[in-house]
C-alpha cells in the first residue's frame, strides 16, 4: 500500500509540474476579433478571424465560437513554444465539415503541409457525434473539441520546425497528441492517467506505426503517458525535431 500510495503522489507531482509548465491559465476572453471577409477554401462565405496572441487566421460561419478555437490554438502554440517550438508564418484554419464528410468519418481535423492549412469539423457536428472519449476515459465535451484544434495546430507548428527534414509520421503524431492531451483540463489528464500503467521512458516499442494507424487513441495515450513521465520533456522533443528518435517497427 505504502508503494502504491508513493507512487501516486509521484505521478500527482508529474501532473502538476506539467501544467505549470506546458498548461495555460483560465481561457482569456477577447483572444481575437474580426479581420473581414474570408475568401479560404471553405469557409463557405463566413467570416475571417485572427487570432490575437497566436499566428493563426480562422475562416468560419455563423455559430462557430471563435474564443474556443482561439484558446485551443493557443494552449497548442504555449505548450510547444515552452520547448522553443514556435510558428513564424500564419497559419489558416477553417471550421468545416468537409473534411469529415470527405473521409467518410474517418477524420475530425487535418493538417495540409504544401498550405501550412488547419481544417476542422465544425463544434454542432462534433457534438451531433456525441463520441466524448480518449480511449475509454470520458472527456468533457468543450475540452474534447478543443482538444481536436490544438492536435492540428500543433502538426502546423511541429510541421514548420522541421522544415525539409524527413520524420515518420510517428514523430508528427506523438507531438500533436502531446499537446492535445495537454489542452485538457488537469483533472481530465488525472483521469486519463490514472487508467494507464506506468510506460517504461527508455523504450519506445509503443510507438509502432501499426498501433497509430490500428488504435489512434491507444497511441496518442501511450504518448502522452510517456512524456509526463520522461525526465527532461524538452530535450526529448528536441532529440525527436532533430531526428534522433528512432521510432520502432515500420514508422517510416
Amino acid at each position: 500500500m505504502h508503494g502504491r500510495l508513493a507512487s501516486g503522489l509521484i505521478l500527482l507531482l508529474f501532473l502538476v509540474l506539467g501544467a505549470a509548465c506546458f498548461g495555460t491559465g483560465p481561457a482569456a476572453q477577447d483572444k481575437h476579433y474580426l479581420e473581414g471577409t474570408s475568401a479560404f477554401a471553405g469557409s463557405s462565405g463566413g467570416k475571417r478571424w485572427r487570432c490575437a496572441d497566436v499566428s493563426v487566421d480562422v475562416a468560419m460561419g455563423a455559430g462557430i465560437r471563435i474564443d474556443v478555437i482561439c484558446d485551443a490554438a493557443q494552449k497548442s502554440a504555449d505548450a510547444l513554444g515552452t520547448c522553443g517550438l514556435r510558428s513564424t508564418r500564419t497559419i489558416t484554419l477553417a471550421v468545416t465539415d468537409g473534411v469529415f464528410l470527405r473521409s467518410g468519418g474517418g477524420k475530425w481535423g487535418q493538417y495540409i503541409t504544401s498550405a501550412s492549412h488547419v481544417e476542422v469539423l465544425s463544434e454542432e457536428l462534433h457534438r451531433k457525434l456525441g463520441r466524448f472519449e480518449f480511449h475509454g476515459t470520458d472527456v468533457p465535451p468543450d475540452e474534447h473539441y478543443a482538444g481536436i484544434v490544438a492536435h492540428e495546430i500543433a502538426h502546423a507548428i511541429f510541421s514548420e520546425a522541421i522544415r525539409d527534414l524527413e520524420l515518420p509520421a510517428t514523430a508528427h503524431e506523438y507531438v500533436a497528441y502531446v499537446a492535445q492531451v495537454l489542452s485538457y483540463s488537469l483533472e481530465t489528464r488525472q483521469r486519463i492517467l490514472a487508467r494507464e500503467p506506468p510506460l517504461p521512458t527508455s523504450s519506445l516499442f509503443v510507438f509502432s506505426n501499426f498501433l497509430m494507424v490500428a488504435d489512434p487513441d491507444r497511441f496518442g495515450i501511450n504518448t502522452y503517458a510517456h512524456f509526463v513521465r520522461t525526465e527532461n520533456r524538452c530535450s526529448f522533443l528536441a532529440d525527436v525535431l532533430r531526428n534522433k528518435v528512432h521510432f520502432p517497427f515500420g514508422s517510416d
